[in-house]
């Protein structure tokens, strides 16, 4: 999967606001309000909630016009029942505001990779000290759990609100 940053990113905000899917999980058998996970949220990217799939399933759905190799996170925040704001002209301020409304917010930097922005330090030297994210490509959890941009180990450690496409708020 191409977007499994969006995915994990999406489904660790998912998860801190308690939101469920109606669905089927194959890995536990389990039928019914499935918790917001990374595999929940792949299915509602794909318009699946795994009834019908099982562990040998080789499409996720015949009929599913998305693919796991994008993000569509309308198509997600429906199959979890959230709204959703979504930020393209940023600013610090603007993003800062975002945070302080919504507490997680999704950052997407230069069309390659999503990661949960979860604080604002006022007292940071700098945008990547100010702004706390959780990573999901850093290389472990101390360089990417509730840290500084600054800290994180996945390559973006140095961006900046310049860099940042899209930001995008589930409540």
């Amino acid at each position: 999967m191409d977007t499994s940053c969006g995915i994990v990113s999406a489904a660790m905000i998912l998860r801190n606001l308690g939101k469920t899917m109606n669905g089927y999980d194959f890995r536990t058998n389990y039928r019914g309000d499935m918790m917001a996970d990374p595999f929940t949220v792949m299915l509602a990217n794909c318009e699946s909630n795994g009834i019908g799939m099982n562990q040998n399933s080789k499409s996720l759905s015949a009929n599913a016009s998305h693919t796991p190799n994008d993000f569509y996170r309308y198509t997600v925040g429906n199959a979890f029942g959230v709204n959703q704001e979504r930020n393209e002209n940023l600013s610090e301020t603007s993003l800062k505001n975002m945070v302080n409304t919504y507490k997680y917010v999704m950052v997407y930097f230069n069309s390659s990779h999503w990661m949960v922005i979860t604080g604002y330090n006022a007292s940071g030297s700098s945008f990547n000290q100010r702004f706390i994210v959780c990573d999901p490509a850093a290389k472990s959890v101390a360089t990417g759990y509730n840290v500084p941009l600054a800290k994180t180990t996945s390559g973006y450690s140095n961006m900046t609100v310049g860099n940042i496409k899209s930001a995008v708020a589930f409540y």
